[in-house]
């Protein structure tokens, strides 16, 4: 039976009324916080995702009040949690100096040099594709900007900006997958 609480609050928040969305980020982030220190700098990008997922799940009305609003949205931050480690897992991280500077030291095999500079055409070939805002929001980033000092530049929210960068992000891992499926295809 769903409490009276859970669907007031529900309302409220597809209201975004800032209250109860404050109510429904504090949730969000206490129930991520175990997950803090493993996702790093996807910490911030998980929560944005977390409460996307929250959001559209409420509005398809799919809580059911089988258990209290609080428990159900811990589960869905906890299956987002999970899902981001395990992407993190499959992806491999590029340092952006080796990158720029591939090292061709003799310790390193010329497979491993190849390697190197493959990683580095399949990285500007991505980049190239990306739309000119996704780049010029990363290079926000890379020049240490916060969202808030960002969305003063741009005069857009802080969360409009979250999301667009996710969604570059999102964009960008889509592109090399396809791109690698590409070199793959061609190789055969």
């Amino acid at each position: 039976m769903t409490h009276p609480e859970d669907q007031e609050i529900i309302a409220r928040f597809l209201q975004r009324e800032t209250a109860a969305v404050r109510v429904i980020e504090g949730w969000i982030a206490h129930a991520a916080s175990p997950f803090r220190q493993r996702l790093a700098l996807h910490w911030e990008d998980t929560l944005q995702e977390s409460l996307l997922e929250v959001t559209r799940l409420l509005e398809r009305g799919t809580f059911r009040g089988e258990s209290s609003l609080k428990t159900y949205l811990w589960r869905v931050v906890n299956h987002a949690c999970l899902r981001q480690l395990r992407a993190q897992q499959k992806t491999k991280c590029l340092d952006l100096d080796e990158v720029a500077e591939p090292s061709d030291r003799p310790e390193n095999s010329p497979l491993e040099q190849l390697l190197q500079k493959e990683s580095a055409h399949l990285l500007l070939r991505v980049l190239a594709e990306m739309p000119v805002e996704c780049r010029d929001l990363w290079q926000m980033i890379l020049n240490g900007l916060s969202y808030q000092e960002m969305s003063q530049q741009l005069g857009a929210s802080e969360g409009t900006l979250r999301v667009k960068v996710l969604r570059c992000r999102k964009r960008a891992v889509t592109m090399r997958d396809q791109l690698l499926g590409q070199q793959q295809e061609a190789a055969l």
